[in-house]
């Protein structure tokens, strides 16, 4: 009969695998592993089966611990992302107050620059049969956009001013 220190190594080796490879039980080697040892179960049943309810009720230990870290750690990111976001737009208000568009530092370059993409765009009114899309009629914004940049005027939209932020390299 297998000592405990045995056992807790066998468990060991199979928790090793399954960390090597990602956790992926349809790997052919981690089914034989266990194929092999529930083969053995008649010898000493109810002390492998503790120890197999035992193993899984560790993994999934671990994976509440784990998923509870890293909720834990998505709230103190989004804590992070936040107070950057808002310091950047603090000292971009300091640049544009100051009328800077550039600073370089001993480590970065930083720069008030344009926002790229598609320019916004506003509905200003009623939107013509013309530039809608059917059933149901939704303002077709593609075809309104277009025009917009041909430099159409529109009385029912408008292209707004782009708008800046603070790129920090």
């Amino acid at each position: 009969m297998p000592t405990l220190f045995q056992v807790t190594e066998e468990f060991q080796a199979l928790d090793d695998l399954l960390h090597e490879i990602g956790g992926d039980v349809t790997d052919p080697q981690v089914a034989a592993i266990v194929d092999t040892w529930i083969a053995e179960l008649d010898t000493d049943l109810n002390r492998k089966v503790d120890n197999y309810a035992a193993f899984i009720t560790e993994l999934s230990g671990r994976a509440e611990v784990r998923l509870a870290e890293a909720h834990r750690l998505a709230k103190r990111a989004k804590i992070d992302e936040t107070t950057a976001a808002w310091l950047k737009g603090r000292l971009k208000q300091a640049f544009e107050a100051r009328g800077l568009s550039k600073i370089n530092t001993d480590r970065y370059r930083l720069s008030v620059a344009m926002n790229g993409g598609k320019q916004s765009m506003e509905l200003t009114g009623p939107v013509p049969i013309a530039f809608q899309t059917q059933p149901p009629p939704v303002p077709n914004t593609d075809q309104i956009r277009s025009a917009l940049d041909r430099g159409d005027e529109l009385e029912f939209a408008r292209l707004l001013p782009r708008g800046t932020h603070l790129r920090i390299n």
